[in-house]
């Protein structure tokens, strides 16, 4: 098992691609605090914010927010300016100035903090024929490894929507999402002083959720959806732990997400936190209990295990083995489980399954399938090259390289 499944949408390819397990760190130096001043950052968000709402609820007036956005702009280098010029791109689409709309979305690809938004902001502008919104859907697997737009899915066209047909009794749900999980993971990485994974788990929860839509004529606002009133306080949180991993320009562009997309009461939160973070710079965090540690871990391995996520909970316990009471049993106990639930992904004609983009056979060992964590430097890159591609190439019914062929095809 060697194989992970990608497609430049002009002819299959399969790539080996070495994916690390801690993501690569976002532009700059993780471990330095950015120069921020607090009241150019709020007054920015906030602006942004307010012009959001007032294009929301009646797009006629898009372009006059466009133009009052404009008097407050972040520099490139600023934190908050990405979440911000994705507020500009989605004013734009309002404003049927998609042109404008579709340069900032693929400038803001390859950006950790905004890449699924960017994204899903593309699909919307170029969705419109099937094929080419797969194709599109299709890297939001790559992005988001552990999520909806991931199934098991097979290779030899049998199967439609990342979803295996004719099959009685059918196979199982790889990977089982459920937001709830998620979150409670993330909540207890935080509780075990785990800040890096913490915010990654965050991220991964609030990503499993339905993804917000540009135009609320096309599809109203969600609940649990990206940007939700439910998801500002996860956001808020992301960006919390992202901060004491030391994450700094990650955490600033997680809070302005809290702020822009959340209830008003954020606002407020949103400054105590910044408070928070000056009265902390270079303070070291309290040790966390090797027991209350254990137990997180003991936990968070038996949540990922319940929604078919084996590889991952088997890289956590390899991670904390000195945590673990018996790590090598439990490791074993769940390596066992997982071999028998890939097993049933096979039958007489399925000679081939994906399983968070890994191609399998029979033969292979699922064991050294690994689960990236969401939106690594790798992936979007990766991605912003394959949507590129897609962008400027069509798709036909019927190619070689039809979408039905990739994993991770995306439901909302």
């Amino acid at each position: 098992m060697k194989n992970c499944v990608r497609r430049n949408h002009k002819q299959i390819i399969t790539i080996v691609v070495l994916f690390v397990w801690t993501a690569a760190v976002s532009a700059g130096s993780p471990n330095d605090a950015p120069v921020v001043e607090e009241g150019v950052f709020m007054n920015a968000i906030i602006a942004s914010r307010d012009a959001w709402n007032v294009a929301a609820k009646d797009k006629s007036k898009a372009a006059k927010s466009l133009q009052n956005m404009d008097r407050l702009v972040l520099k490139k280098e600023q934190p908050g300016y990405h979440i911000c010029e994705y507020v500009r791109s989605r004013l734009f689409i309002l404003a049927e100035q998609k042109g404008q709309a579709e340069t900032i979305l693929l400038s803001l690809l390859d950006n950790r903090a905004v890449s699924p938004e960017a994204l899903m902001g593309l699909i919307e502008l170029n969705g419109v024929l099937p094929e080419k919104r797969m194709a599109l859907e299709s890297e939001l697997a790559w992005i988001l490894p552990l999520g909806n737009w991931h199934r098991c899915s097979g290779d030899d066209g049998r199967h439609e929507g990342g979803v295996m047909v004719d099959r009685d009794p059918p196979p199982p749900i790889i990977p089982k999402i459920d937001k709830a999980r998620m979150v409670y993971i993330a909540t207890k990485y935080g509780q075990a002083g785990l800040y890096e994974s913490a915010w990654k788990a965050y991220i991964e929860a609030i990503y499993a959720g339905t993804p917000s839509w540009v135009n609320p004529e096309l599809c109203p606002p969600r609940e649990k959806a990206w940007f939700s009133p439910d998801s500002a306080p996860l956001w808020a949180q992301a960006a919390h732990h992202a901060w004491d991993a030391g994450e700094h320009r990650l955490a600033y562009e997680y809070l302005a997400k809290s702020v822009i997309f959340g209830p008003e009461s954020q606002v407020d939160k949103a400054k105590e936190m910044l408070k928070l973070w000056k009265e902390e710079q270079g303070k070291k965090r309290p040790e966390i209990p090797k027991e209350q540690q254990r137990e997180a871990i003991e936990e968070i391995v038996r949540l990922y295990v319940e929604m078919n996520a084996h590889p991952r909970a088997l890289a956590v316990i390899q991670e904390h083995k000195g945590l673990l009471d018996k790590p090598n049993e439990l490791y074993e106990k769940y390596a066992t489980e997982w071999k028998a639930i890939v097993k049933e992904c096979f039958d007489n004609w399925t000679k081939v399954v994906v399983l968070y983009g890994v191609k399998l056979t029979k033969d292979d060992d699922p064991t050294s399938i690994k689960i990236p964590w969401a939106c690594t430097s790798e992936a979007v890159k990766e991605a912003k090259a394959a949507v590129e591609e897609v962008l400027k190439t069509s798709v036909k019914v019927g190619d070689s390289d039809s979408p039905t062929t990739k994993p991770g095809k995306g439901t909302n």
